[in-house]
């Protein structure tokens, strides 16, 4: 049930269950966050409803007698006794429903949610008036059209996206020097005065193979604690994944490809040894409640064998997903997708996997990254991987250039109406810093063009 989770409704279930067991009663919960779908303004699935001949005040009052008249007796009757959890999880609900235009990414996710705790009294409730998760499942997708993520995603773009910067791990693992790790700490700070939330540190991959990390270690136990701001490491394996956890990392990637040779290349073994490889990565994760991310790389083209049949893609990234990854990051290693393969291949993606559960990451190579982003967007996906000063490459891949540059993305985001709550002088300065550090010019195009013209 909850693999099929977006990373919005993952949250508010792992809300719920903090909170349940923080104050220890079930009622602060999932009994909350059904109480917060059937309030004013909800977007509760008004045709579910209907099939049912119920009401929302039914769901309400069924909740209400079997658990908030018990636990709290002196409670008036339909008073909702939220939590500002149980607000947030509404909240988070009609944001996702928005963004995306449609009713499954949101409030349908939450309620399936509600009843994969099957134990729960709100879980009890509604399959009590004849709701299961098999019935919110084909309202999602028996509805109309606009509740397709393929269908949605050409018409609408959404009003917010999350950048997540790259740059201090696939930024710096291609310089040819070691990059000192005050700089690495000092390129984090910046890039978070800059209000980046979402950062990947270091890689734990040996150093023999990438040592311009070889100081993740150190890099993680340097970071300044800010409550704001989320961190996640590369792991190549179970030992590289100890060494990370160690370190303080609770936000891991895990990497394989859709190329053969291009997974033979990178990491000494085929995508099927790959996918073995991390499985005893990802059971530790998720035992430990560790976020985790997989890659694709290699997507859209690979530097050996050329074409990528998406039928491979999507079977690795639902491979990643099924083994437990809460996001499937689409990367096209060596740039050269363009929008039109991008929209192929996420709508053939998003038939199996929710767009909140993917995040696109595109390289620069061909001048496609950020027409490629615009189709991502349009598609649903509004996570999006990129680099300050579109510092990066790949070791393993002859001829990827850079990351497609932070700056870029904001702006042309911007200029689109899609807010992603970043300062762009400040990640200019980022960029400048970065550059002057490395001894190499900046690779965004707004930050050269703004310091030409001085314009802002």
């Amino acid at each position: 049930m909850f693999d099929r989770f977006t990373g919005g409704a993952r949250k508010v279930a792992q809300l719920a269950r903090q909170e349940a067991q923080h104050l220890k009663q079930e009622f602060i919960g999932t009994e909350h966050f059904l109480l917060a779908l059937v309030s004013e303004g909800s977007a509760f699935p008004s045709t579910l409803l209907a099939r049912r001949n119920l009401t929302l005040e039914q769901i309400r009052l069924g909740v209400l007698q079997r658990v908030v008249w018990t636990l709290m007796p002196h409670a008036p009757p339909g008073h909702l006794p939220f939590t500002p959890a149980a607000k947030k999880a509404l909240e988070l609900s009609l944001e996702e429903s928005q963004s995306l235009g449609h009713n499954y990414i949101g409030p349908t996710h939450l309620l399936l949610g509600v009843l994969g705790e099957h134990d729960s009294v709100a879980a009890q409730v509604l399959l009590g008036l004849g709701i299961t998760a098999a019935d919110v499942r084909t309202e999602a997708f028996a509805a109309p059209a606009a509740r397709s993520p393929s269908s949605v995603s050409r018409s609408r773009y959404p009003a917010r996206a999350t950048i997540v910067e790259v740059s201090p791990r696939d930024g710096l693992q291609n310089e040819a020097t070691f990059v000192p790790t005050a700089t690495k700490l000092e390129l984090i700070r910046l890039l978070e005065a800059a209000g980046v939330t979402e950062i990947e540190a270091t890689s734990f991959v040996s150093p023999k193979w990438v040592p311009q990390l070889a100081d993740a270690g150190e890099v993680m136990a340097g970071l300044v604690a800010n409550p704001g701001a989320r961190y996640s490491v590369l792991v190549p394996n179970l030992q590289g994944y100890e060494r990370a956890v160690a370190a303080g990392a609770q936000r891991i990637a895990v990497f394989t490809a859709a190329s053969e040779t291009f997974s033979k290349t990178n990491t000494n073994a085929t995508i099927a040894e790959t996918l073995e490889r991390f499985a005893p990565v990802l059971a530790r994760a998720t035992a430990a409640g560790h976020w985790v991310r997989g890659y694709v790389s290699c997507a859209l083209g690979c530097p050996y064998e050329g074409h990528v049949d998406p039928a491979r893609v999507l079977e690795v990234a639902c491979a990643l997903a099924d083994a437990g990854c809460d996001e499937i990051a689409i990367a096209d290693t060596i740039g050269v997708g363009t929008p039109r393969e991008v929209e192929a291949l996420l709508g053939l993606l998003t038939e199996r996997i929710d767009p909140l559960r993917l995040a696109v990451h595109f390289h620069d190579t061909y001048g496609q990254a950020l027409a490629n982003i615009h189709a991502a967007l349009r598609m649903g996906v509004i996570r999006i991987d990129a680099s300050v000063a579109g510092l990066g490459g790949c070791p393993y891949a002859k001829g990827a250039s850079g990351n497609v540059a932070t700056e870029d993305v904001v702006y042309s985001l911007a200029r689109s109406g899609v807010d992603t709550g970043l300062d762009q002088d400040r990640l200019m300065g980022a960029g400048r810093f970065a550059c002057a550090a490395l001894g190499r010019p900046n690779g965004s195009r707004v930050a050269t063009a703004r310091g030409a013209s001085g314009n802002s």
